[in-house]
């Protein structure tokens, strides 16, 4: 059996989208290939997906900061935060950031499930939506939302960060389960508790908003 983590981010060839249909995970992919077209472009969104969603990827940490974590494997890939439709300037110009990090774009969510879905493992797939769910809620909250009168709707914002509270709790809750049934995890979270007080202070300069 693949290691499809292992044959997804190790390949450097060209034909990235053949040598996801060689291994038989093109599907997974589809609605990314689908939406964007660029085959650099795509293969940068596969790519994050992946990172951002494996127990086997070295840039993710129990415990950790997840929106602070999304933000760097969205950079470290050189994935634009703004910019035109990489195949189709004059669609105008898109939000990548939030279209992928943010999941506002239904073609990585569709493929993120699918991904998820592929990984055969419910409490995986458990945690990293409850994860998912709370970057969402946190960017909801830092934002303008507003009413139909242009109001900020600061009841709205208030209940972003009450779900946060919720799901913090949740998180953990998941984490802990996950780490009694994975001995890697559980090895993650001794070292991330050695780590945590080493850890930089998050500032505003660390993220792409």
């Amino acid at each position: 059996m693949i290691n499809a983590f292992q044959e997804i981010t190790s390949f450097e060839g060209e034909n990235f989208n053949d040598h996801l249909a060689e291994i038989t995970l093109f599907t997974i992919f589809e609605p990314v290939f689908t939406e964007y077209m660029d085959p650099a472009f795509c293969k940068k969104v596969v790519l994050y997906i992946v990172y951002a969603n494996s127990v086997d990827s070295s840039k993710i940490g129990v415990g950790n900061d997840r929106r602070r974590e999304l933000n760097k494997i969205f950079k470290d890939l050189d994935i634009p935060s703004k910019g035109p439709h990489p195949f189709d300037p004059d669609m105008g110009e898109r939000n990548f950031y939030d279209e992928i990090v943010l999941m506002m774009n239904p073609a990585v969510v569709s493929s993120l499930e699918r991904w998820l879905q592929h990984k055969d493992n419910q409490q995986l797939e458990y945690l990293f939506t409850l994860k998912n769910a709370y970057v969402q809620h946190q960017s909801a909250a830092l934002r303008d939302i507003r009413k139909a009168s242009s109001e900020i709707d600061y009841d709205q914002k208030f209940k972003c960060i009450e779900y946060m509270m919720k799901l913090k709790k949740m998180i953990a809750d998941a984490e802990s389960e996950l780490q009694q049934n994975n001995p890697k995890l559980k090895q993650a979270y001794e070292e991330f508790r050695q780590a945590k007080q080493k850890a930089p202070t998050t500032g505003p300069a660390d993220y792409t908003w």
